[in-house]
């Protein structure tokens, strides 16, 4: 399931095709009006569930409204959607990468796979023969309309899109807007405007209205207006549901469905033990003696608790807050109370007032849209909302206002009647420059209030309140009194002249429609990142939902013939896409795993060969490590051993056993192997080879000794050793381990330049650059190279120092993750359990340029 709000029942859907017949125009055939029936039908579909999707969700809902109807007719081929849903499965391809400079290896995977597909066969190799032209293709600002080497012009619009997921996977999103565009018009992309007149004469005394919410939106106010102008915002009453406010609602519903009026229940998602009640109330509305004019209006987040008859029956609208920062500054002078021109105008310091007011405005902006970068942006997507933004205006005045009265008290003299008149003019413009300001303007208080209480009141992770601080200095400084002062580093976005509220409403209209990266303080690659974002969920949604419809196995089809699943790589023969029934597929692919997962460690043989000693924690480490291992092994052999017997008929099918199998048939790994198991994000194929990787690695520190440079992304529980390295050189100098910390020295890429490890701390590598790359010239962090991502990190050397005798050059203190995702769970340290450490990185930039280029430290990728 998608979203537990999107439900709509068969009772529904009947009615709006029969609305259809009735509202479609007439024809002289049958094949005609059956014509005109399919297109008014099929577009009043489109029009109404997307008023109840969510922005992210509408281009799902048309791809699939377009490929089902393509596919009642034949024309999709059941393979190939299998293979744009899921992409590869396995390992690597026959042939080596050929172009490594403009494609990687994930990339050529998928090629290799694509090309066993029939229609694709020879695309691995057209890839170095036509290497020019497919480059062109994976650098295009739109490679799905760019033409394809022959043969594969003549591929249709859909198989195209599956030569886009594996040479530009962060242009899915788009060449599937353009393949709905072309097959089913444009109107299937612009998704219309909701009309609340509209959807208030769809409903009716029986049928409710309701608000899904999203963060940081609201309708009330809208919905007000409409009340206003339908003349009942007298006939109308607003209820926030929470603890023990059920009676309340049920007795205002009770009078309001006699008199006529419209009733508000608010955050439906806060009452979930009243939701049987609610559900109760609305089907027994009489039809005969409710009154014509009420109205049950509701709003809710998404909620499996809420009553499935209810939105089943309901006309639901979602809300969400503007999209993009001009949207979100344009909307924000609209807020009250700076919409109020009183409020706006009377501060006893108008021109540092309005300045810090803009930049309030533009941080709202920022705050929310860099939600839209995944963790780049945010480590954990906070919902910002308007009552933010209203306090910290409201305080904003307040404390400009009391501060300028303080100092105009100790700044008055008598003139020459004996009365009191302030020095200065405060509304002379000369008077409110940063130099004159510096005294009166309490910035640290307002960036507290703001940075600790309103925003960073929903702030949990240390990092991020390590950015948001940063953005606050950024607004909140005495520099944006200067002239046309940068709020980006382009100089596109600045704060401008003091002025009218309209003024700035026009300047902000005169904005990007569309910011690019570096209005928020981003590289321009965080745009790759947020579009392989969408991709990442945009199939993995139509996964879920395909899976669903098929049973839970893609590549089923629904006839029931030929029931057949994509093999893995490692199963395959004879170069076909698919082979033998899922089960037997399934079956293959638990043996195969299972001859490839070694024995379990002897933690026994290793506690001898590696005792525990006072002056070595490396050795506990090993053990541990070793022993966390085995226990993993032991859950992966044993549920893939059970599984095959069940789908042999050998022993019961459990709810875990289906659980398993479903998650094998997606490429998924199991879930009760991630209950047991490190961090990861990568899929079942990469994350069985990422384990043999860490498996071989400890077998080698086993067999060989302590490594010179040490893997630490194949560590399972990374922390205990970097303990104890700490710990290692606490015993040995005889203080305490609270009073070391570690300094840094980066090295060369080439971990084999280091056969002998450091006599302190430790050499490190496998961990990779996001946000940021190393150059190994300057032995600088730098920018990352247009286009990717992810960059290696050099070999590191972590010195254990007393924290008092760390260096202070110029470094950044980077933060050091366990995965991409960078959020986990919050320790009672503040750190979350996917932060690792953070290593001391030279720069000649800022620190604060990284902390708002999200730059980290990756430790496994998610692929």
């Amino acid at each position: 399931m998608i979203d537990p709000m999107y439900q709509y029942s068969l009772a529904w859907f009947i009615n709006l095709f029969v609305l259809s017949v009735a509202g479609s125009s007439r024809a002289a055939t049958v094949n005609q009006r059956l014509e005109h029936i399919h297109k008014h039908f099929t577009y009043s579909l489109y029009c109404n569930v997307c008023r109840s999707l969510f922005e992210k969700d509408k281009l799902l809902f048309g791809f699939l409204l377009t490929t089902r109807i393509l596919g009642g007719r034949g024309l999709v081929d059941k393979d190939e959607l299998t293979f744009l849903v899921m992409g590869s499965i396995g390992g690597p391809g026959e042939y080596k990468n050929p172009a490594k400079d403009w494609l990687s290896d994930k990339q050529w995977e998928e090629v290799c796979h694509l090309a066993r597909l029939p229609g694709f066969s020879g695309l691995a190799l057209s890839i170095p023969t036509h290497e020019r032209d497919w480059r062109e293709i994976s650098i295009g600002p739109e490679p799905q309309r760019i033409r394809f080497p022959k043969p594969y012009d003549k591929l249709s619009s859909f198989q195209k899109l599956l030569i886009v997921r594996c040479i530009r996977p962060d242009k899915v999103a788009s060449a599937l807007q353009d393949f709905v565009v072309e097959i089913m018009g444009r109107q299937f992309v612009e998704h219309p405007a909701v009309s609340l007149a509209a959807c208030y004469a769809e409903s009716s005394p029986n049928c409710p209205l309701l608000f899904v919410l999203s963060s940081g939106s609201d309708p009330t106010s809208g919905l007000l207006q409409f009340a206003y102008e339908r003349d009942m915002s007298d006939k109308i009453y607003p209820i926030s549901l929470g603890q023990g406010q059920g009676p309340k609602a049920a007795a205002i519903i009770a009078d309001a469905v006699l008199a006529g009026a419209w009733v508000l229940l608010q955050n439906c998602h806060l009452a979930p033990s009243w939701m049987p009640s609610l559900e109760n109330l609305t089907e027994n509305i009489n039809p005969e003696t409710v009154h014509p004019d009420f109205r049950l209006w509701m709003t809710s987040y998404p909620s499996s608790k809420f009553p499935v008859s209810i939105l089943q029956s309901s006309v639901k609208m979602t809300n969400e807050p503007p999209k993009g920062l001009r949207n979100n500054m344009r909307r924000s002078f609209g807020l009250d109370p700076v919409a109020s021109d009183e409020f706006f105008e009377t501060s006893k310091r108008p021109k540092s007032f309005k300045a810090l007011l803009f930049g309030l405005c533009f941080l709202h902006a920022v705050v929310q849209e860099r939600r839209r970068f995944g963790p780049l942006g945010w480590n954990i997507p906070y919902s910002f909302d308007d009552g933010d933004f209203r306090i910290s205006a409201r305080q904003l005045k307040m404390f400009i206002d009391d501060a300028a009265t303080m100092y105009n008290d100790e700044n008055t003299v008598k003139d020459n009647n004996g009365l009191l008149q302030d020095s200065r003019d405060y509304r002379d413009s000369d008077s409110e420059n940063p130099e004159h300001m510096s005294r009166e303007l309490p910035l640290e208080a307002l960036r507290y209030v703001t940075g600790e209480c309103n925003y960073g009141g929903r702030v949990t992770d240390d990092r991020d309140r390590t950015l948001l601080h940063t953005i606050l200095r950024r607004v909140y400084c005495l520099d944006i009194l200067r002239p046309n002062y940068r709020l980006s580093e382009s100089g596109i976005y600045y704060v401008p002249s003091a002025g009218s509220r309209e003024s700035y409403i026009e300047y902000v209209q005169t904005l990007p429609l569309v910011a690019d990266p570096e209005a928020f303080g981003l590289h321009p690659n965080a745009n790759i990142s947020k579009d392989m974002h969408d991709t990442s969920q945009l199939l993995g949604s139509m996964l879920v939902i395909t899976a669903a419809y098929d049973g839970n196995r893609p590549g089923i089809n629904p006839a029931g013939k030929g029931t057949k699943l994509a093999k893995p790589a490692s199963i395959q023969r004879g170069g076909k896409g698919l082979a033998g029934t899922i089960e037997d597929n399934v079956v293959q692919l638990a043996r195969d795993i299972l001859n490839k997962l070694p024995q379990n460690f002897d933690l026994e043989a290793c506690q001898k060969k590696f005792p525990i000693l006072y002056e070595e924690s490396m050795n506990t480490t090993l053990c541990q490590e070793m022993s966390r291992y085995n226990r993993l092994l032991n859950v992966a052999r044993t549920s893939l051993q059970l599984l095959a017997k069940a789908l042999q008929g050998l022993v019961l099918m459990s709810t875990d056993l289906e659980t398993t199998y479903r998650r094998l048939t997606l490429n998924q790994v199991p879930q009760v192997w991630l209950k047991v198991s490190y961090p990861s994000l990568k899929p079942l194929g990469s994350y069985v080879t990422d384990l043999l990787a860490r498996l071989q690695a400890l077998q080698t520190w086993y067999e060989r000794g302590r490594p010179a440079v040490h893997w630490i992304s194949g560590f399972f529980f990374a922390q205990s050793f970097l303990t104890a390295t700490l710990q290692n050189y606490a015993r040995k100098y005889k203080i305490p381990i609270d009073t070391v910390g570690f300094d840094s020295e980066m090295l060369d890429m080439d971990h084999n330049n280091y056969p002998v490890g450091p006599e302190e701390g430790v050499y490190i590598r496998g961990l990779h650059c996001e946000g940021c790359s190393w150059d190994e010239h300057t032995k600088m962090l730098c920018e990352s190279k247009l286009g990717r991502l992810y960059a290696s990190a050099p070999v590191m050397w972590l010195k254990p120092v007393p924290a008092r005798d760390l260096h202070t050059r110029h470094c950044y203190d980077c933060p050091v993750y366990r995965t991409t995702e960078r959020k986990g769970i919050l320790a009672t340290t503040g750190h979350s359990t996917n932060f690792l450490t953070s290593i001391r990185i030279p720069t000649d930039k800022p620190a604060s340029h990284w902390i708002m280029r999200g730059a980290a430290l990756i430790a496994a990728l998610s692929d």
